[in-house]
């Protein structure tokens, strides 16, 4: 009969990757406001939304790197057993 193993696995966030999920929860958050922001700069005849923008692309690219950061900064571990083996008697679930 074949052996049978079990395997249990845990993922834990780095600091990395806990940087990498602020940044990708608030990054939107942050390009968000700054749209709402650029929008009322656009609106007014003397206003400058230059700020904006950057604030708008800095909120967009801290989206994409902490995507890329929680992927990178986490640590897996693995937990690996043999399963005995069931009496010759005993059917499983499946069997008829």
């Amino acid at each position: 009969m074949a052996k049978r193993f079990e395997i249990n696995t845990t993922q834990q966030l780095t600091n990395m990757g806990m940087f990498g999920a602020a940044g990708f929860v608030l990054g939107p958050v942050v390009s968000a406001l700054c749209y709402a922001w650029f929008i009322r700069e656009a609106a007014r005849s003397f206003g400058d939304p230059t700020l904006a923008a950057i604030g708008m692309i800095l909120g967009s690219l801290a989206c994409l790197i902490g995507l890329v950061l929680v992927i990178v900064g986490r640590v897996q571990s693995h937990l690996v057993r043999e399963i005995e083996p069931q009496p010759a008697g005993v059917k499983g679930l499946w069997e008829s």
